[in-house]
């Protein structure tokens, strides 16, 4: 439910105009101050409220990216918690109980039955649950919570006496299962036993306590009063002292609205980098700002990445995917430009000694006569990433190699986008290198077909392994190609470069005259509908954005046209393919065939507007990378760049004539905002820092050419420089030369 508008809300919208969008005589439409008003405006709109008890509505994430959970229906606590650096063993991570206040002998589904006024909202801009219950008598009560964004391992929870003149009795329930519990002044506690991650607890509260057994105890709050409950939990991660580290937090925390406002700041903080897009369709821009809020829950651990329902679900033992919530998550903070969030997580995945590992792993179990690969150069990621990067074996899952490619473009994509030569040459470079080295040895010289083939793999399908399997084989031609276009860009790897061009020219690509095959041979008739649908085309067009100009555009065209008639509906899919889908499709300048797999996000999202599952009904809830794809869709819609180009408006929905977007990153580090009104564009700008580079009113496709300082900005094939335009950039920007035939 939307909640009304408030005062700050409908003033902001007065200035954007009914559907939000810019006016075009606006002084500076990309100024941080006006950034801040379009996101805030938004985040309000579409916070959350719902004002029926129902035990069967979906309960709402909060999260700070190192903690996090859904918080009950009532308000008063998370009964599942997880913490993400709590592991049972190197394969699994687990939950605890949060505490839980709530006043004594009051129950809010038993106090909604005899007439109380129940409401319940969520704060998008800064993750604050409040929930009321007011009644006729002394029961009434409100409570607030959250996970601080400013202090990661801290929980604050609030109660507050509703009554004019009553004292009320409220009790706290510490978790107790598996926890040794050592009171005070500061209740402190320890994970019992001798699990692989040591955990601890300490909670405060602002009011005497007095104990009752187990882990409860009562406290008296006075009519109007509050009693505020501060929680922080650490692990041994943290380091030897990590129950004392607890203490600390909550020993010297201030007070709640402190807490709060720091906490705010902090959300604010991680907000701010990120490039918008408002759009004149309500259904879709609530769900991209609440997907924002999403991600940004189950984000920013310093040591983890998140699970595929990080903080909701501990499927799959939250071990991290890097074609799931952590690798699409990734890459979304790249397509919105919040590049310190994409750099922190690319970070944690780089692990070369684990990749090494992985490569050598994979090459004793390779799928075809030879069992003596070796090559201390290759790396590879992990399926399912255990606690230190290692892959989690999972018979056939292991095989589904097309996740090399993807894990390579994350790290590739940063690089284009937010370019630092160190970087580059520190952790760019050197994963897709090794990923590179992986897919060089991996693939076998077949003398019948006169290409190189790869052995047997598992398609992203899931339910198919053959040969030379197409998402294996577009995510390794890749993957050799742009491993030799930055061999060539940093002047390094002569040897190797020519080897992974000549293979990448020689792979087998299995195709007929009209479309690209799932496999040799394939007929293309067998049944795709539902969860194991097929999905290996998605590759013709993501991550492996720079293919789409190495091939037969009418064919891979045709190709997920086709895919599209074979499966009708994206009835059952796993919500990230169909926007996998919806992203090939938009990569080649289709939004209206994108629209047709999106409506599936739709069919997976609960009631309420906030909560994606895996599919329709799944029990899989908040399945991040439904989140991170949507965005990416959105995205894409707006704003294309890759090989050297910048591409406003390149697959906008023939439906969507009103669509704006302010501050989305291109390659080389430039940001463009753009208004298109009644289906014409009305201004795109380009700028690098404080520098306006160019202001058009044209969506043509934009070169980026030159080096160094000087940059000219072109338009494509017309060699009109910049629309008459020439910029001189503050700061570097090195020139990405490249390869590929002029359009």
């Amino acid at each position: 439910m939307v909640p009304p508008r408030r005062p700050i809300l409908a003033a902001l919208l007065l200035l954007l105009g009914t559907s939000g969008m810019a006016p075009a005589g606006e002084a500076d439409l990309c100024s941080p101050a006006f950034l801040v008003c379009q996101r805030e405006a938004r985040l309000e709109k579409y916070g959350m409220r719902r004002t029926q008890y129902d035990e069967k509505e979906t309960r709402w994430l909060l999260g700070n990216g190192q903690m996090g959970g859904l918080a009950d229906l009532d308000g008063t606590w998370i009964p599942s918690l997880f913490p993400a650096d709590l592991w049972t063993s190197p394969a699994s991570r687990t939950e605890i109980n949060s505490p839980r206040i709530a006043p004594k002998d009051a129950l809010v589904k038993d106090l909604v039955a005899r007439g109380a006024k129940y409401s319940q909202s969520l704060d998008l801009r800064d993750g604050l649950l409040v929930t009321r219950c007011e009644t006729r008598d002394a029961r009434g009560f409100q409570t607030r919570m959250f996970c601080s964004m400013d202090q990661p391992r801290l929980l604050v929870m609030e109660g507050r006496n509703l009554a004019a003149a009553a004292v009320q009795e409220w009790t706290i329930q510490l978790p107790l299962v598996n926890f040794e519990i050592h009171p005070g002044e500061i209740v402190t506690a320890n994970w019992a036993g001798k699990p692989f991650t040591r955990l601890g607890y300490a909670a405060r509260a602002s009011l005497p306590l007095q104990e009752t057994g187990r882990g409860r105890y009562i406290a008296r709050v006075p009519a109007g009063g509050s009693l505020v409950l501060l929680f922080a939990v650490t692990t041994s991660f943290d380091g030897e002292d990590f129950l004392d580290q607890a203490k600390r937090i909550v020993a010297e925390a201030g007070g709640i609205e402190t807490l709060l406002a720091a906490s705010r700041r902090a959300w604010q903080r991680r907000y701010a980098p990120m490039g918008i897009v408002t759009l004149a369709d309500e259904k879709y821009e609530a769900l991209f700002y609440r997907s924002l809020y999403c991600i940004l829950c189950q984000t920013g651990s310093r040591r983890f990445l998140p699970g595929e329902s990080q903080f909701a679900d501990g499927c799959w033992d939250m071990h991290p995917f890097v074609y799931g919530t952590a690798g699409y998550h990734t890459m979304a903070f790249t397509a919105l430009g919040a590049f310190e969030e994409a750099r922190h997580m690319l970070r944690i995945f780089y692990k070369p000694e684990a990749m090494r590992r992985n490569a050598a792993y994979f090459f004793r179990t390779v799928h075809d006569a030879r069992k003596d690969l070796r090559n201390p150069a290759a790396m590879a990621f992990a399926h399912e990433f255990l606690v230190q990067g290692d892959n989690n074996p999972v018979p056939d899952y292991d095989w589904h190699h097309s996740r090399q490619g993807f894990g390579a473009a994350m790290f590739y994509r940063y690089s284009r986008y937010d370019p630092d030569e160190r970087w580059l040459r520190e952790y760019t470079y050197p994963v897709v290198r090794g990923t590179a080295e992986f897919w060089r040895t991996y693939c076998r010289w077949d003398e019948g077909r006169k290409a190189y083939m790869l052995p047997k793999t598992l398609s992203c399908s899931e339910d198919i392994s053959a040969p030379s399997i197409m998402d294996a084989v577009w995510a390794c031609k890749w993957n050799l190609t742009m491993a030799a276009r930055l061999a060539r860009r940093l002047g390094v790897d002569e040897g190797p470069r020519r080897e992974w061009e000549k293979v990448a020219a020689g792979l087998f690509l299995a195709q007929t005259g009209r479309h690209y095959l799932e496999y040799p041979d394939d007929t293309e008739t067998r049944p795709c509908r539902g969860y194991l649908s097929v999905r290996a085309h998605n590759f013709l067009g993501h991550p492996t954005i720079e293919l789409v100009n190495l091939v037969d555009r009418r064919k891979a065209i045709d190709t997920l046209e086709f895919t599209w008639q074979r499966h009708k509906s994206p009835a059952g899919m796993a919500i990230f393919f169909a926007n996998w889908f919806a992203l090939a499709d938009l990569h080649y300048g289709r939004g209206d065939a994108a629209l047709r797999w999106m409506a599936h996000d739709f069919n997976c999202l609960e009631a309420g507007g906030l909560c994606l599952t895996e599919t329709e009904h799944s029990g899989h809830k908040y399945f991040g990378n439904g989140h991170s794809s949507f965005v990416l869709c959105l995205v894409a819609m707006a704003l294309q760049s890759y090989d050297d180009r910048i591409m406003p408006f390149p697959a906008v929905p023939g439906g969507w004539k009103d669509l704006a977007f302010y501050h989305l990153p291109a390659e080389g580090g430039i940001r463009v905002s753009g208004r298109m009104s009644g289906g014409k564009v009305v201004w795109v700008e380009y700028r690098q820092g404080d520098k306006r580079l160019l202001r058009t009113d044209q969506a043509r496709p934009i070169l980026i050419k030159g080096a160094g300082q000087a940059v000219s900005v072109e338009s494509e094939g017309r060699g009109e420089v910049g629309l008459a335009c020439q910029a001189v950039l503050s700061g570097s920007f090195s020139s990405w030369a490249n390869t590929l035939p002029a359009p």
